[in-house]
Formats: structure tokens, sequence, C-alpha cells
């Protein structure tokens, strides 16, 4: 019988440059024999041929089938079934970039760090960030990152320190015309509104919607640059400052784009109709406890409403600032009381405590009451003099001698068996 024929083995290698990298069989080729290990970075050099292959610097088969055009979710799947590291790069950060939403779901199911990997390997991409600047779906991105509760929303990016509202800012000042313009101004109001619900719910959450960049400008500033008006009332909404000024002394306001001379006008009319998340003072106003707390705080520190207009940042930087202000300011020593009446007081007016106390004084001491003195040191004089009073008439009564014990008549002796005996005897003897 002859030999069966067999197809020549093609190694992992060779499988990289004729194998389709986004589908779950292109990748059992590659791995199968295991000559080729799932966390291996692929050189862009030895793979120029296939086009499935996007990635224009070396990285592994999960970050490179992030790049993919089509919905990789589960080719990301069977890859980390095959335990590819979520830590070697950053395949959540290209994921989120590339608008991998599937992906992105899988990789955090797979316990991959939202936050980033940090270090050399992920060359600083944040996720967050990464999303906010994704050329195609930055909302779908940012609200599926969203979904995880240890998202930390402040993060920046290390060379310019740009937050995620400037991230947004500056990608929507270069894609006006698309479609990803307005869904950057939604996905802020995301990011916003998530801020608000932590701050609610009482997590530590600073609103850093008017943090600065290395630049000195706010995500405000940035938008007001541009004219864009979407932008400045979205960011106006979740609590963005336009009083905040950059290095230059210039506000949101000076910087607004225009040839108008009067730009707080034309500031105001972009910004028109926008809500503030500081509910009014008026009837019937849902409040949630965080607001009606801001109220309450607000109030008692200086002793009148929120203005109207104020957002929520605003209020909180003056509430801060007036607690810092009433903690620096050097408090006067209160005496733990005060005097109760005066020698003018009218009788009628008098509290029964304090006419018992002067009643007490007049019995005990000789001259008028010492209205001068506080009531607690007056109620301290009375008590300690009729201790002494008390001791005076204790020591003044002669001792009543010690009772001497009773003498009781001793009981005579009981007889021994033996005198009893001899008794008897001598009685019968005496009746004979």
């Amino acid at each position: 019988m002859p030999p069966k024929k067999t197809s020549p083995t093609v190694s992992g290698k060779e499988a990289l440059a004729t194998e389709d990298l986004t589908t779950i069989s292109g990748l059992k080729a590659v791995l199968r024999g295991g000559s080729f290990a799932v966390n291996t970075k692929i050189d862009p050099s030895h793979v120029e041929e296939n086009p499935t292959f996007f990635l224009r610097e070396e990285g592994t088969l999960l970050e490179n089938l992030m790049y993919a055009d089509r919905d990789v979710s589960e080719a990301t799947a069977f890859l980390l079934s095959r335990k590819a590291s979520t830590r070697i790069g950053d395949p959540l950060a290209h994921a989120a970039y590339n608008g991998q939403v599937g992906a992105i779901a899988a990789l955090l199911e797979a316990k991959a760090l939202v936050n980033g990997n940090g270090g050399k390997q992920s060359k600083g991409m944040i996720p967050l960030l990464a999303a906010a600047k994704s050329p195609s779906k930055p909302l779908q991105s940012v609200l599926a990152l969203l979904k995880d509760d240890k998202l930390v929303l402040g993060k920046k990016l290390p060379k310019t320190k740009d937050s995620v509202f400037h991230v947004l800012a500056k990608a929507r000042m270069k894609d006006t015309e698309l479609d990803s313009a307005d869904d950057r101004v939604v996905a802020a109001g995301a990011v916003g509104k998530e801020i608000e619900r932590r701050i609610a719910d009482g997590i530590k959450i600073t609103n850093f919607i008017n943090s600065k960049n290395l630049a000195g400008d706010t995500a405000l500033m940035l938008a007001a640059k541009t004219g864009d008006a979407s932008f400045v009332r979205k960011l106006l909404l979740y609590g963005a400052s336009r009083t905040a000024k950059n290095a230059k002394g210039q506000t949101a306001v000076d910087l607004f784009y225009g040839d108008e001379e009067d730009k707080e006008e034309a500031f105001k009319r972009v910004s028109k109709g926008r809500k503030s998340l500081v509910a009014r003072n008026s009837p019937g106003a849902a409040k949630s406890k965080a607001q009606q707390k801001r109220e309450d705080d607000y109030a008692e520190l200086f002793g009148a409403d929120i203005p109207d207009g104020m957002t929520i940042a605003e209020v909180n930087a003056a509430i801060k600032s007036g607690r810092a202000e009433k903690k620096a300011s050097p408090k006067s020593k209160k005496p733990k009381g005060s005097p109760r009446a005066t020698a003018d007081t009218p009788e009628d007016e008098k509290s029964d405590a304090q006419k018992k106390r002067e009643k007490e004084y007049s019995e005990l001491f000789e001259g008028d009451y010492p209205y001068d003195r506080l009531a607690a040191e007056v109620a301290k004089m009375i008590r300690e003099q009729k201790a002494k009073n008390k001791a005076k008439r204790i020591g003044a009564t002669p001792k009543k001698p010690a009772a001497s014990p009773k003498k009781t008549a001793a009981s005579p002796k009981k007889p021994s068996k033996a005198a009893r005996v001899k008794a008897a005897k001598a009685a019968k003897a005496a009746a004979k």
C-alpha cells in the first residue's frame, strides 16, 4: 500500500505571513505546534506582506488584533483562553483607541488593568485618554470603560498634563466635520455625569473639569478658543468655571473665538440655554442629598443662598475657601459660663436658680452677692462653705461613749455522768 501523502508542515512564523490574524483559524495556525508562543512580540518586518497585520511597531498578537478593521471580540476571547497576557504592552489602551468595544469588554473580564499597565512597555498609554482620542468610536469606547468602577477618571497625559476633557476638546478641534466630533461632546458629558454620580455617592473624588494642562489652559479655554458652542455648553453644564485664569491671566471669555468687541456678550449667547447642575433655590426643585448639603454648607458659611448661575465646581470652591478662612481666623475663647444676673436685674427677670443662689449666699456669707463673678464660681463657693459648716457641726458634738458589753451570768457547768450516778445513789440512800 503506497504511503499516505502529507502536506508540508507550516511553522507558526511562516503562518504569520499568510494567515488572517483576525480569525480564530488563522490564530490557531500561528500557534499550532508551539513553534510560536502566544505572548511573543512580532517584528513587523517579518510580516510586511500580510494585510491583516496592522501594527507599525513591534507588538504581541493581542495588541495587533486591536487594530483590525472589524470586530475581533471572538478572536480576543480565543487568545485570552490561550493565556495571552493583558500586561504586555497595553492591549486595552489599543482597543480603546481603535473602538474595539467587544474586545474592551473581554479584556476587562480577563482582569486587564482599566487604568493602564504603566511602565515603558505601555509607552504611557492610558485607556480612558486613548478612548477620548479614538478616531472612530470615542463615545462607545469611553462608555465601555466607564462601566468599570475601578476606572480613575482624573488620569493625565504625562507630557502635556492633559485630562480626558482636554483630550476630547483637542480631538474635537481636528474632526469638527466628522460624526465623531459630536460623539466627543457626549463623551465629555458621560465623564462629567460619572464624576457627579461618584460625588453624590460619597466617593472621594475631585471634579477635575477645571484642571489646567502644562500650557495653563482648562478644557473650557480650549473649546472657547475655537468658538465650539456645543462643547462649551457641555463643559459649563458639568461645572466648568468661566472665571478660571491661565498663566496670562485670561479667562475662557477673554479667549473666546470671534471678532466681536463684547466677548462677554458673545460668550453668554453661546452658553445660552445650558442647565446648571446646581439646583435653583426655587420651591419644588429636585435636589440630591449632595446638593442639599452644599446649600446648607454655603448658608452656614456665608449666611446666604447659593447665587443663581453658580456651577457646582464654583460652589465647592467657595465652600472650601470659606472653611479655610474660618479655620485660619483666631478663635476667641469663650468662658465656660457667664454672669446670670446683675445688681440692676429686676427680681421677676431672674431665674429660679439665680434666686436660690442669692438666698443661699446671703445665709452663708456677709455682704452683697458678687454679681461680677460667674454663676459657676458662686455655686462653687456656696458648696465649699456648706461643707465647712457641716464639718464644724460634726466636730462640736460630743462623742457618745462606747457601749460596754453586757455581762451575762455564767451558766452552771453540766455535771459529768459519774457525778450524776453518785448523786442518784446518795438521794436513794437518804430516802430509805
